[in-house]
């Protein structure tokens, strides 16, 4: 459910209609939301979907932690 959220964050960022700050906030929410995703797909050993939310925190400007 939380991907489909997560994707639609980032429709939502490329909207031309945001200011910088609710872009910022955004971009904040999906780093946050991809984390927490990205730590349940390496608890199951998920590769493809931690290297896709690897990217996206990459691209978000969000930091991977490994734990």
């Amino acid at each position: 459910m939380d991907r489909f959220r997560i994707r639609a964050l980032e429709k939502a960022f490329h909207s031309t209609t945001l200011d910088n700050d609710r872009r910022l906030a955004i971009a904040e929410t999906i780093c946050y939301k991809a984390s927490i995703y990205l730590q349940g797909a390496m608890k199951r050993n998920k590769t493809s979907e931690i290297k896709h939310y690897q990217t996206l925190l990459r691209n978000y400007g969000g930091r991977v932690t490994v734990t």
